[in-house]
């Protein structure tokens, strides 16, 4: 992917991507290229209005939003997306649908954050409404806390289902660390049965000026009481270094080791209809000759 960015003023910035599919795995994979162009514009007391439009193989998609600052301690904010995206997405992280959403946000300290939002959704598989409640917490330098609740009500071609789902979060950052976690239960209930866990996790630390290291792990889980056909799990891990010696600074040493398993349900059968399990290692090192050249292994 190529992205480029570009700003006019100071109130306009524009960006476009592009991305393109190197290997399709001898046709197993659904080739996704894809353009991207967007903007944002700033206004009055920081207040911003933007708009996207993502035209691709697996279908086309285009959003605005935009935020309004009341005060510096209360601001209201809107969006809408429109998509034709044929995959369902992730089971991580979801696909983003078709759909209106309304919120708010207020700062209530140094310490707390409160917000809460209304989503109209619609896609190809259910439709409804739900609404989120959520706070942010600073307790000291470097460190967040948060919380979210949502209710909602989605109904598909077999009936009326009640989501109910919590999550929490915390993360750290300072000039060594930069940590996040989130943990999600997801509830549905009515003419599905089916509970849900998620995580994820990322971690960069610097260990000192020589050394780097970089993790992240993901997972979810689904079962369903009526059909355990519909259970699903995602597993994705990655742990990687870097060494950079701060006494040699011709030299650097990369390495990377990656974890997938995906253990498809029903609800994916635009994804890959199989089951995978992956492993990845990949080590590889630049070392500079002079100012002007560079040999790598």
């Amino acid at each position: 992917a190529v992205r480029y960015t570009h700003r006019f003023g100071t109130s306009l910035d524009i960006d476009g991507t592009a991305q393109f599919t190197l290997d399709d795995d001898g046709g197993q994979y659904a080739s996704n290229a894809a353009f991207t162009w967007g903007g944002k514009y700033l206004f009055g007391n920081l207040s911003t209005v933007g708009a996207e439009l993502t035209t691709g193989e697996r279908g086309d998609a285009a959003s605005v939003n935009a935020e309004y600052r009341l005060s510096d301690l209360h601001s209201l904010y809107g969006s809408y997306t429109y998509s034709t995206d044929t995959t369902s997405g992730d089971p991580l992280y979801g696909a983003t649908p078709t759909g209106l959403t309304f919120g708010q946000r207020w700062r209530i300290s140094d310490q707390v954050n409160l917000f809460n939002e209304s989503q109209f959704l619609k896609s190809r598989q259910e439709s409804g409404i739900a609404h989120t409640y959520g706070m942010d917490f600073f307790p000291g330098l470097g460190w967040t806390l948060g919380f979210t609740l949502q209710k909602g009500e989605l109904e598909s071609s077999l009936g009326l289902v009640d989501r109910r789902a919590v999550s929490v979060s915390a993360g750290r950052t300072d000039q060594d660390v930069n940590w996040t976690s989130k943990l999600e239960y997801r509830e549905d209930t009515g003419v599905e049965e089916r509970t849900q866990w998620v995580t994820t996790n990322r971690l960069n630390w610097r260990l000192n000026e020589d050394w780097r290291i970089a993790a992240r792990f993901n997972y979810g889980d689904t079962e369903d009481a009526f059909d355990a056909a519909a259970n699903a799990r995602f597993v994705e891990g990655s742990l990687g270094f870097a060494y950079r010696p701060a006494a040699n600074d011709r030299l650097a040493l990369l390495g990377k080791y990656n974890y997938l398993y995906d253990l498809s349900s029903l609800g994916q059968d635009t994804l890959a209809d199989y089951d995978q399990r992956s492993q990845i290692r990949w080590l590889g090192g630049v070392y500079r000759l002079n100012p002007r050249s560079r040999r790598a292994p």
